[in-house]
């Protein structure tokens, strides 16, 4: 599948996460995760030292039962971050956690989350219960009545070092622990690309979303991927 052909089926599941129910002729609800997933490597900055090289891999860990059954790998086939090329990996008992720049945490693979040895390294960490994210995740997927949304907790993802940009946090619900601050997406005019400093205070600050206009979810068919 050519580049810009996933990024634009990716941008429709990522806008149908939003406006449309998942299941019976709709991306499933692991296709979207798998949109939000590829859309937080655009619209995530790491530092310069979450890299051993320039050309070094930028990692996508999956902890627990891997539930994409190939859809996240075809997302980013052929995709890269700031010249460095997305690869998926599955992480069984023992491995480097800390090596990946995103890591994914199934329900099932929670127990196996080694937060003591994360630390404070950049790794963006994505899970889908509020225990997880309680805990210090940075950001969670939420579903409710057929729907997948996204939490991210802001002030988790500084003390990191990561900068999330405020195109993505115009489509999350957002929690500032720093800020004291808790708010839902909201309309808003244009804004700078990544999130300002006074975003917990002035969310309004917070432009339109990318990719767009959700009813390109409805063009998707089932089984499109």
């Amino acid at each position: 599948m050519p580049p810009a052909q996933r990024v634009l089926r990716a941008a429709c599941l990522l806008a149908a996460a939003a406006v449309t129910a998942f299941g019976a002729g709709s991306p499933s609800e692991s296709d979207l995760k798998a949109a939000f997933i590829y859309h937080f490597t655009q619209f995530v900055e790491w530092p310069d030292a979450a890299f051993q090289a320039d050309d070094s891999p930028f990692v996508i860990g999956v902890l627990g039962t891997d539930p994409f059954g190939g859809t996240l790998e075809a997302l980013v086939r052929g995709e890269s971050v700031a010249r460095h090329p997305i690869r998926i990996r599955i992480l069984r008992d023992g491995d480097n956690q800390v090596g990946c720049h995103i890591l994914f945490v199934t329900r099932d693979g929670e127990p196996r989350l080694d937060a003591r040895r994360l630390g404070a390294s950049p790794v963006l960490t994505v899970g889908e219960s509020d225990q997880f994210f309680d805990a210090g995740g940075m950001v969670e997927f939420v579903t409710e009545r057929r729907h997948v949304r996204i939490k991210i907790n802001l002030s988790e993802a500084r003390a990191h070092g990561l900068a999330i940009s405020a195109k993505l946090l115009r489509v999350a619900e957002v929690v500032d622990d720093e800020g004291g601050a808790s708010f839902e997406p909201v309309d808003a005019p244009g804004g700078p690309d990544v999130e300002p400093a006074s975003v917990a205070r002035r969310h309004v600050t917070i432009p339109r979303p990318i990719p767009g206009p959700g009813a390109l979810a409805l063009t998707l068919p089932a089984g499109s991927l």
